[in-house]
């Protein structure tokens, strides 16, 4: 069993759809006070156009705020979980070159799919994770990274 942290909430914490979408996750955001999302969305006055300045000044005030860690010099792999997405293990241990990575992954609904493969990754010598229950700490962790693998997902662009 790993130690991904898993958000099973009904009305789940959508940084990403929040920011990108304009869809159900932004009404949601308003339950989520304190958060870079919903920092994001009462500071930014078009909400349906993406202002980098703007989400850049609060995640860093938001590391700052609550210290958050930043990786060390290790390659950062976001793994996302998601039905239309499979993760290429071969390749990214390609990419890494057997040198030092550390995951950030959650599960926020009930996929699973290539649940057994990330397990059998992460116990690998060289492999770390970062899974926390606070998603903006994840997030800022990956944000704040030098050498950073992006899968799947809207903030890969």
């Amino acid at each position: 069993m790993s130690l991904v942290r898993v958000n099973q909430s009904t009305n789940k914490y959508r940084l990403g759809d929040a920011i990108l979408c304009n869809n159900r996750a932004r009404i949601l955001m308003k339950q989520f006070p304190n958060t870079i999302g919903y920092d994001y969305l009462n500071m930014n006055l078009k909400p349906t156009l993406l202002d980098k300045d703007i989400l850049t000044r609060i995640i860093n005030e938001h590391i700052k705020k609550h210290n958050y860690k930043a990786p060390e010099t290790e390659f950062v792999l976001h793994w996302r979980f998601h039905p239309s997405f499979e993760m290429n293990v071969d390749k990214l241990k390609e990419i890494v070159g057997g040198k030092e990575i550390t995951v950030c992954a959650a599960i926020h609904s009930n996929e699973t799919k290539g649940l057994e493969e990330f397990n059998k990754f992460i116990n690998e010598d060289n492999v770390k994770l970062q899974s926390s229950s606070n998603a903006d700490e994840d997030f800022c962790f990956m944000f704040q990274a030098e050498k950073l693998i992006v899968t799947y997902g809207q903030f890969t662009n």
